[in-house]
């Protein structure tokens, strides 16, 4: 009967969207980034059901689906792995490159970075 086809089309969709990773968005930092500083609030949003992770760690999401985290960085290269799962979803994975460097090392990469687009006629 009609009532019972769509009542399995309407379970379909429930089970497929339950199933789907929730949506995630990093405000902050939006791209990889350099910046002198060793600490670094990670600002984002994900689906209000939805776990949240920061490089394996769990974090704590506001009932709207905010999130909000300080993380300690050190001198040099690091990786940041944001992710978000609900109950029986996949994972969304977000991931950010932050270069950590002292202001002298900042200046001296900004200058060359202007300097090779000077060369490169790219102003």
């Amino acid at each position: 009967s009609m009532s019972l086809l769509l009542f399995f089309i309407y379970l379909g969709f429930r089970v497929h969207s339950s199933m789907r990773p929730p949506d995630l968005v990093v405000f902050q930092p939006e791209k990889d980034i350099m910046i002198e500083d060793v600490t670094l609030d990670i600002l984002g949003k994900t689906e209000p059901e939805a776990e949240v992770w920061i490089n394996n760690r769990p974090i704590f999401t506001d009932p709207s689906g905010y999130f909000k985290e300080k993380v300690e960085l050190t001198s040099g290269i690091n990786a940041l792995v944001v992710s978000a799962k609900k109950k029986h979803s996949g994972k969304a994975i977000l991931s950010r490159k932050i270069l950590v460097v002292s202001p002298e090392e900042k200046n001296k990469k900004e200058n060359i970075l202007s300097q090779d687009k000077i060369l490169n006629g790219l102003n």
